[in-house]
C-alpha cells in the first residue's frame, strides 16, 4: 500500500511494504533491485535529515531575531521587560509557532524515514542469508547427485563384473 512520505518538504507516494518484500523465486532479481531501493530510501533519509537541520537552524535564527526585535521595541517604548517575558513572546509569536510546527513535522518524518531506511538495510541482511542458504542447498544437491551417481557406478560395475564371471 502506497503511503505519502515527505522528503525535504516534497510529498512522495512510495510503497515501503512492497519494497521490503522478497521474491524467493528470483533472488538474483532481488539482489539487482536492492541497490536501487537502498539508494532511494537512504537518499530520502539524508535529504530529510538535511531539511530538518536547516529548519532547526532557521528556528534558532528566528528565536534570536524575535528576541532582539522584542527587546528593541521595549527599549523604544520604555517598557521594562524580563527575560521570561521575552521568551514567552517569542514562543507564542505566530511566525515562530508556524516554523516550529514545520520543524516538528520534518523531525517526525525524519524518524519515519530512518525506520524505513533501516528496514531496507535489514532486507540486505535477509538477502545475504537467503543467498547463502540457496548456495548451500545447491552445493548439497550437487554433492548428493554426485554421491548417487558414484553409488550407481559402483553397483553397475559390480553387476558387470558378476555377469562376466558367470
Amino acid at each position: 500500500m502506497k503511503k505519502t512520505y515527505v522528503v525535504a518538504g516534497e510529498e512522495n507516494e512510495w510503497d515501503l511494504e512492497q519494497d521490503l518484500r522478497i521474491n524467493n523465486a528470483d533472488l538474483n532479481g532481488e539482489f539487482i533491485k536492492f541497490s536501487l531501493l537502498f539508494a532511494k530510501w537512504g537518499t530520502a533519509f539524508e535529504m530529510a535529515l538535511d531539511y530538518e537541520n536547516r529548519l532547526k537552524t532557521e528556528l534558532e535564527k528566528m528565536y534570536a531575531y524575535l528576541g532582539l526585535q522584542i527587546r528593541e521595541e521595549a527599549k523604544v517604548t520604555g517598557n521594562k521587560i524580563t527575560e521570561n517575558m521575552v521568551e514567552s513572546m517569542i514562543l507564542t509569536h505566530p511566525d515562530y509557532m508556524a516554523l516550529q510546527n514545520k520543524w516538528l513535522d520534518a523531525r517526525s518524518q525524519l524518524g519515519v524515514l530512518k525506520a524505513a531506511r533501516d528496514s531496507v538495510f535489514s532486507k540486505k541482511d535477509m538477502l545475504i542469508s537467503l543467498g547463502s542458504n540457496y548456495r548451500m542447498e545447491n552445493k548439497t544437491d550437487f554433492f548428493v547427485k554426485n554421491q548417487q551417481e558414484a553409488v550407481s557406478n559402483v553397483l553397475r560395475a559390480h553387476k558387470e563384473k558378476d555377469s562376466k564371471e558367470k
